[in-house]
């Protein structure tokens, strides 16, 4: 893995309500990647989706790195101050969600240990192999009235932001594509 291209910044934002963090974990012993499934809930513009640990930013996380390891504790238990930052992606904008900004940030750990999952607000958990060989991609629709590229592991289906988040992932490690749109394959 190549995390070169990961720039090492610290954002600090200056309006909250606008700027989110997600945490890419890379757990080096499974070869795999963290996402959870979120629960269904009215008022969740990302009900039921499939997304890596993340949420808003607050002021008191000091950074979009430390808002990235608040939420991942807050949602999995998961306590990243032993594990390696390892840098930030680029900002991404969910299609849902105009106004707010999301930051990617990578870390890697040899074993992450045990997940325990805040059942208030995620359904499950699933470690979702870097080595895509064995998933499943469709194009089909899911909430919006457009297809959308989907891939399916394990029972989940990733898609959206969280789709786009790994595709870039992928390439900026050095591991492979995933196809998209222009079609393309692993």
């Amino acid at each position: 893995m190549d995390f070169k291209k990961l720039s090492r910044i610290r954002p600090i934002p200056t309006n909250e309500g606008q700027w989110a963090a997600v945490a890419i974990i890379i757990d080096d012993s499974r070869k795999s990647t963290l996402v959870i499934k979120r629960i269904a809930r009215q008022d969740d513009p990302w009900s039921g989706d499939v997304a890596f640990p993340g949420g808003r930013y607050s002021s008191v996380d000091g950074d979009l790195v430390g808002t990235a390891m608040r939420e991942t504790l807050e949602e999995t238990g998961i306590d990243l101050g032993s594990s390696n930052f390892m840098g930030v992606m680029e900002i991404y904008k969910p299609s849902n969600e105009l106004s707010v900004r999301v930051l990617p940030v990578v870390f890697t750990a040899h074993e992450v240990g045990d997940v325990k999952i805040s059942r208030e607000e995620l359904e499950s958990f699933h470690w979702l192999p870097l080595d895509l060989r064995d998933t499943t991609l469709l194009k089909q629709k899911m909430k919006g009235s457009y297809e959308n590229w989907t891939l399916m592991y394990d029972g989940i289906t990733v898609w959206g932001m969280t789709y786009r988040i790994l595709k870039s992932l992928l390439e900026t490690l050095n591991l492979g594509t995933i196809p998209y749109e222009n079609g393309g394959s692993y």
